[in-house]
């Protein structure tokens, strides 16, 4: 069925909006003892895996029991959207101390990426998204005013800056980056990757 918009009308709408789904759970002491762990464990073994400027990533596991109830509101989320079923693969938590930043990325291969902060101020690096073909679209969005694009929202990128207990569910197919730690703490997010069974209806 087609879009019915009153084109005799002067105005700016969107379409093939990229969307970002958002929602919250309070961080617990429990989190960031954990992540600190895994951590200290994975620095104990040699095995220490950076993903960024300075950042360390653990290797996904399985989702652990402190961090249950985000993954059960992440699914709740994904139910309210989807027309089909999920699955939640493994995680991986990340830390970034400061001056520390974490290189442009997707999830390829799945569906959704899923990030949830743990503990993060408003100078710990916000994440930035990146227009999902920017390349393609650099001259088209160069040639915008500033204020068209700030009220259309086609800009080459959008900044977010999280803060402790936010849940963020969006395309695995965006780009995005953290950008540079300018805090004296250390910023902390899990993340994870949701495929679904889409062609199954």
């Amino acid at each position: 069925m087609a879009n019915s918009i009153d084109l005799t009308k002067s105005q700016i709408f969107p379409v093939f909006p990229t969307m970002i789904v958002s929602g919250g759970e309070t961080p617990t002491q429990d989190m960031i003892d954990w992540a600190y762990a895994e951590k200290n464990a994975a620095t104990h073994n040699g095995n220490p895996f950076e993903t960024g400027r300075g950042t360390f990533q653990t290797e996904p596991a399985s989702h652990p029991k402190c961090l249950q109830h985000v993954i059960q509101k992440a699914s709740d989320i994904l139910n309210d959207i989807c027309r089909c079923s999920f699955k939640h693969l493994d995680g991986w938590v990340t830390i970034n101390p400061p001056n520390s930043s974490q290189s442009k990325h997707t999830h390829p291969g799945v569906e959704f990426a899923c990030i949830y902060y743990i503990q993060c101020d408003e100078n710990t690096g916000a994440i930035q998204l990146d227009h999902p073909d920017r390349h393609n679209a650099h001259s088209y969005i160069a040639s915008l005013k500033p204020e068209v694009v700030q009220t259309s929202g086609c800009g080459s990128y959008f900044d977010i800056q999280p803060a402790p207990g936010n849940l963020l569910v969006l395309p695995a197919y965006l780009p995005h980056q953290v950008l540079t730690n300018n805090s004296t703490m250390d910023r902390i997010s899990y993340a994870w990757s949701v495929e679904t069974n889409w062609a199954v209806r």
